[in-house]
């Protein structure tokens, strides 16, 4: 039974359970966005996090009928500009954001970007965008400048996948 609802999910009651579905008609997705040996990360403020700045990966709700590779390529292309095939996204795997509320498996993608690609004008939901040495990111989840578990769910796909 649906106990609540807005455009972006509904909760739904199951026993003594309240789960949260999201209301989107495709796939979403995560997308490790590699620019030559440094990881593109977001510069985020978000309201759930008292505004507080976030550092993530390019992530976003599927529109309808999107699969997991095209709304990674829309996510990519809106966030950050980079406006890559579809060919480019190589599927590393799932996360499952949060196992006890959330009813979501969220599509995990990696791509590679040529540092000198031309990129087009990102929208506005990140605050700032900012390069990181794939070698300086264990100092930065060490230090908590890194705790998005989408970003940190990524960052292990991808460590497992290159391996």
């Amino acid at each position: 039974m649906i106990v609540y609802e807005n455009p972006w999910f509904h909760v739904v009651k199951e026993g003594d359970f309240y789960i949260i579905e999201e209301n989107t008609k495709g796939e979403g997705a995560v997308v490790l966005p590699v620019v030559g040996d440094k990881l593109l990360l977001l510069e985020m403020r978000r309201p759930s996090q008292n505004m507080e700045l976030t550092l993530e990966i390019p992530r976003g709700f599927g529109g309808a009928g999107e699969d997991a590779g095209t709304c990674a390529r829309r996510e990519l292309r809106e966030e950050t500009g980079y406006d890559l095939p579809l060919e480019a996204f190589q599927p590393i795997g799932h996360v499952r954001a949060n196992t006890g509320i959330l009813r979501s498996r969220v599509a995990v993608f990696a791509v590679q970007i040529a540092p000198d690609m031309v990129r087009l004008p990102p929208d506005d939901e990140a605050e700032s965008m900012r390069l990181v040495s794939l070698s300086d990111l264990p100092a930065l989840i060490a230090d908590g400048q890194i705790e998005d578990g989408f970003t940190l769910s990524a960052l292990m796909l991808y460590q497992a996948f290159r391996r």
